[in-house]
Parts: structure tokens; C-alpha cells; sequence
């Protein structure tokens, strides 16, 4: 699945979603469309529960800075 980190706050590009290495997501031809393992899931460390990588909620902050 690709989509626009900039439009779309998913759990995949989340600083509290638990994927230290960004094995999850991977960037593509646009700096701003990054690819996404849709069905991987991790720990979110600010709620303290498995949550899939297309998840979303309020307390999103991006780790992907700069972009």
C-alpha cells in the first residue's frame, strides 16, 4: 500500500509506534509516498497496545521529520 505521509497520520509513521528499524515502511519516487506493510502490527508505546500499521488516533506524532 502506498500513501502520502504528509496527508495520511497512520501508526506506521508514528514515533510511538514500536518499529525501530522502519522495516515497515519504505520510501518510493516522491519523498513525501512511502510504501506500507499494511498487515504488520506493533506495540503503540504511548497507548500500550498492539495496533495494526494503517491504524491512526490523536496522539500522532511523525518520525519521519523533515519531509
Amino acid at each position: 500500500m502506498r500513501l502520502n505521509v504528509k496527508a495520511t497520520p497512520y501508526c506506521a509513521t508514528c514515533e510511538f509506534w514500536d518499529d525501530v528499524g522502519r522495516t515497515v515502511i519504505t520510501p518510493t519516487f516522491d519523498r513525501r509516498v512511502w510504501d506500507i506493510q499494511e498487515k504488520e502490527r506493533r506495540m503503540c508505546l504511548k497507548k500500550r497496545i498492539i495496533t495494526k500499521a494503517t491504524s491512526s488516533c490523536f496522539k500522532y506524532e511523525s518520525k519521519l521529520k523533515g519531509l
